[in-house]
């Protein structure tokens, strides 16, 4: 059947929206309708949608992913700039990092009075020289809690990248992306103050998706900024230089693998001792039976002796848990999941506690392996349906494991963000900016994340009575700089106090007559230097280096 208008020829609509003339209503005297534009601009609607066709098959496939990122780092940078705004952020490791980079963004060396070494000094987190550009553009605490939630939720990309390729769909890729932003060892790191170590994650996913897809240009810059990081990253390095070596390209391989030996000596046996100028490093003395050749000794002589140890503090059950929320399909993918064996032996087995505990930020690198193994061990099953279901099965064993142990709204004990409003923290807020900026301050622990943008600062009963600074072989001792402190920031009870005891009450009871009171708010009191010598310390009877 003909259509009427094709019968009827152009007719007035036809002319119009060929320029022939306006178009008019059904009165004579009627004025000029403006219906032309909407015309053109309907007859221009399929050679718009067909440009736009392109750009969404091209983009609009990462909408879910990004949505999931935007959700995932909004969480987390409000929760814990909440805490930082509420004082509830800890020196360390926050404030370490965060005078540090603030110095160097003024030209200074990262010299943090915190804790009394060089930022290099405690991990060479060279990679932090990208954050210094923040300062100049944003020059607050807050930009590296945010920035930190960014990078950490950037993991996701990789993941997607890798399984995309791998598995060629984008919906399981998506799954697979939000079971990275939903393990709960990324989102617990997530919340521990600052730490490289949520860096180093979203570094290794992108490390092993280009070697995986083999893009050896990203390969190679994402090990040099892995090996930017810390100084034991060639744990994670070497295997991975190996695999590179053994899958893809031998001379690739081997140049990371000897970059990998060569600055991790470099770091650990020249850097870390000259900048640490005769303090021992805190992590010396982290091997499970004291050093590395009492470690072999006891696993050859004494094998049950070692057994009892690397079954005891939960070690078994936080290995269990690294291996449940990575979907445990890494196992299919041995060559992949051996980037991870290190670092995750070295966790496990260390004297450290904290190192074997998903609540911390040593085991978010470990994670994000273990899912990308994941991924590669999945593009092993045959058949769709088996692949869809192994997807499925690993997704939930991340949501499972978020639920468990991890920090979502529907979490079993998500953090409660806390309400930097009230009026407490208002107070303490504004007792803060009595401080002058450029003064010398010697704060409670809670409270030096926030006044830390400063040259001199730091963490009670230090420099009065040295503590968690320098080396601890003077650990109770004045430090010279003493006299130098011009505000104490301190919880009117001192020995009330979480962070605080007994002990710091007694400093502060010998040095309170050189101090008087400029303010107090909610529980908090600002004192400041009134001029009276520090009354003397007793000589130090302890013993010397």
């Amino acid at each position: 059947m003909a259509d009427a208008g094709s019968e009827a020829g152009p007719g007035p609509l036809a002319g119009a929206a060929l320029g022939a003339g306006p178009l008019t209503g059904a009165g004579a005297g009627a004025p000029p309708e403006t219906g032309a534009h909407p015309v053109r601009l309907r007859a221009s609607l399929p050679r718009l949608a067909s440009l736009a066709e392109p750009l969404w098959a091209t983009w609009g496939q990462y909408i879910p992913l990004v949505v999931l990122m935007s959700l995932y780092a909004a969480r987390f940078a409000t929760t814990t700039v909440d805490s930082l705004r509420a004082f509830q952020q800890d020196a360390y490791d926050l404030s370490l990092y965060d005078q540090g980079i603030w110095l160097m963004s003024h030209f200074r060396a990262p010299f943090m009075t915190v804790m009394g070494t060089n930022m290099f000094a405690a991990h060479t987190v060279f990679i932090f020289i990208f954050l210094v550009p923040l300062f100049w553009v944003y020059p607050h605490t807050a930009a590296l809690l945010v920035a930190q939630a960014v990078a950490v939720a950037s993991g996701a990309v990789p993941v997607y990248l890798l399984a995309r390729n791998l598995l060629k769909s984008t919906l399981l890729a998506t799954l697979l992306g939000a079971a990275y932003l939903l393990n709960p060892a990324i989102e617990q790191g997530n919340l521990e103050q600052f730490h490289v170590e949520a860096f180093e994650a979203p570094i290794l996913a992108f490390a092993i998706y280009a070697a995986v897809v083999w893009r050896p240009r990203l390969l190679l810059a994402m090990v040099v900024l892995l090996l930017m990081c810390k100084q034991d990253d060639a744990l994670y390095a070497v295997p991975l230089g190996l695999w590179v070596a053994l899958k893809r390209d031998r001379r690739t391989g081997e140049l990371i693998l000897g970059s990998a030996l060569a600055i991790g000596l470099l770091e650990n046996f020249v850097i870390v001792p000259a900048l640490l100028n005769g303090v021992p490093a805190t992590y010396s003395g982290w091997w499970p039976f004291g050093t590395f050749p009492e470690t072999v000794r006891v696993i050859i002589r004494r094998p049950g002796e070692f057994w009892s140890f690397a079954t005891s503090q939960g070690r078994p059950f936080y290995v269990w848990q690294m291996a449940f929320s990575g979907g445990i399909a890494f196992l299919l993918a041995p060559g992949v999941l051996a980037v991870a064996l290190p670092e995750l032996a070295a966790d496990a087995l260390s004297s450290n506690p904290y190192l074997h505990q998903i609540i911390r930020h040593y085991s978010m690198p470990v994670a994000a392996v273990l899912l990308c193994a994941s991924v590669c061990g999945l593009a092993r099953i045959a058949g769709r349906r088996r692949r869809i279901a192994a997807v499925s099965l690993v997704t939930l064993c991340a949501l499972w494991g978020c639920v468990l142990w991890g920090d979502a709204p529907f979490s079993d004990n998500p953090v409660t963000p806390p309400d930097p409003s009230v009026p407490s923290v208002v107070a303490t807020a504004q007792l803060v900016t009595k401080i002058p900026s450029g003064a010398v301050v010697s704060a409670a622990e809670n409270f030096v994340p926030n006044i830390d943008h400063r040259r001199f600062i730091y963490m009670f009963p230090t420099p009065f009575s040295q503590s968690y600074y320098g080396n601890p072989t003077y650990d109770g001792e004045e430090l010279p700089l003493a006299p130098t402190v011009q505000y104490l920031l301190l919880p009117s009870c001192i020995s009330c106090d979480g962070n605080l005891g007994e002990t710091d009450q007694i400093v502060f009871n010998r040095i309170a007559s050189a101090f008087r009171v400029v303010a107090r708010a909610s529980g908090v009191v600002l004192y400041e230097r009134n001029g009276r010598p520090l009354p003397a310390l007793e000589p130090w009877t302890g013993p010397r280096p």
